[in-house]
């Protein structure tokens, strides 16, 4: 996963990018807790962290569901908006208010600029070569697919012989096995940046200490 597109000046995930990553989803999870608790202060509700973070939980299983393709930011706005009755009429401040709010906001007009900016940002992106921070975010995510791989021990079978995985397998690689290294490239970097031995033997240190994701993903930008 990289870091997120800038738009507009503010930094942001996709809801379905934060859900696949559990460290990410449980950050977002958090985020929209400290949403909902501003929600009901603004509001002159009481209501305890805990509830709070039980309806959050419940919203976002919802976002993850239907509304993947919502960035972090909009989830904010969805709140801002929602709270002073942009929306309609609410009664009460739990999932199936977000939901109707979140329904509301898809077919707004700000939602459909908003899907503008992000559909324009990514062709500027796709258009442009990664910056260094771009790149080695890249990498690291790559290197944690691998390692997500490794811990799964799923069979490695061998790529047919006419494909690209072929001619690489007749040199001695599989694309497939989460270890394949073309050049150590991913080896001499995790060397470079403070991990000792080979590809295998970070891994199996990594899995030993019960390490989820080799590389701690960049902490989700706070959305409250």
């Amino acid at each position: 996963m990289n870091n997120g597109l800038v738009i507009a000046g503010e930094r942001c995930v996709s809801v379905g990018s934060a859900c696949r990553d559990q460290k990410w989803k449980a950050q977002l999870v958090k985020n929209v807790t400290g949403l909902i608790f501003k929600a009901a202060q603004y509001c002159g509700q009481v209501m305890s962290m805990e509830d709070a973070a039980i309806h959050a939980g419940f919203y976002v299983e919802d976002l993850a569901k239907y509304f993947p393709g919502l960035d972090t930011v909009e989830v904010k706005q969805i709140f801002d908006l929602g709270v002073r009755d942009e929306f309609g009429e609410y009664y009460g401040l739990n999932a199936r208010t977000f939901y109707r709010w979140t329904q509301k906001y898809v077919e707004s007009e700000t939602s459909r600029q908003r899907q503008l900016a992000k559909e324009k940002m990514i062709v500027e992106v796709s258009r442009r070569e990664p910056t260094p921070a771009e790149w080695e975010a890249e990498v690291a995510e790559n290197i944690n697919k691998a390692y997500r791989r490794y811990l799964e021990q799923a069979p490695v079978e061998a790529p047919a012989a006419g494909t690209i995985g072929g001619q690489l397998r007749r040199m001695g690689y599989n694309p497939d096995d989460p270890l394949c290294d073309l050049g150590r490239g991913r080896e001499s970097w995790l060397n470079a940046h403070g991990f000792q031995g080979t590809l295998k033997e970070i891994f199996d240190t990594a899995k030993a200490a019960g390490k989820r994701d080799l590389l701690d993903p960049p902490i989700l930008q706070k959305v409250g």
